[in-house]
C-alpha cells in the first residue's frame, strides 16, 4: 500500500474529511487532496506531523513497514511530570467508568485534545491558556 491509500484509510477510519484533517493540522486542503491523489507524500515535517496525528510511525506512512503503531512507551519510560499527568487522566477515567484503556475513553479523550488544540489560538500556545 502506498503513502496516498495509507493516509486516505488513516482518514477515514478516523471519520473525516479532507477538509476536516486540514483544519485539525492547521494546512491548506490543497495539500491533504493532492497527498491523496497524487500519492507523492510530504515534507519531513508534514509527514511527522501526520504521523503524530494518527499515532503511527513515518515508516508506516510511507510504506515502509506495515506495523502502523511506534514502539510503545510504557511506564516506566516516562519522567515524573509525564506520570502524574496520566494517573490525572487514569482518575477521570475512572470517575466515569472507564479503564484507561477503554477504546472508547481514548476516543473521547483523543477529541477532547483536538477540541483544545482548536480553541486555542496561535498566542496562547505559549503560556496554554484557553481563549
Amino acid at each position: 500500500m502506498e503513502f496516498s491509500e495509507r493516509l486516505k484509510a488513516l482518514r477515514l477510519r478516523r471519520g473525516l474529511t479532507q477538509e476536516q484533517l486540514a483544519h485539525a493540522l492547521d494546512i491548506p486542503e490543497t495539500s491533504v487532496r493532492r497527498w491523496e491523489s497524487v500519492g507523492k507524500p510530504p515534507k519531513r515535517e508534514r509527514l511527522e506531523k501526520l504521523a503524530d496525528f494518527f499515532g503511527v510511525s513515518v515508516d508506516f506512512l510511507l510504506g515502509r513497514t506495515d506495523t502502523p503503531n511506534r514502539k510503545k512507551i510504557t511506564y516506566e519510560d516516562l519522567d515524573d511530570d509525564e506520570r502524574k499527568i496520566v494517573e490525572q487522566v487514569r482518575e477521570v477515567a475512572t470517575e466515569y467508568g472507564y479503564e484507561l484503556s477503554d477504546p472508547e475513553f481514548l476516543k473521547i479523550f483523543r477529541a477532547a485534545i483536538e477540541f483544545a488544540k482548536r480553541v486555542r489560538g496561535p498566542e496562547d500556545q505559549d503560556n496554554h491558556s484557553p481563549k
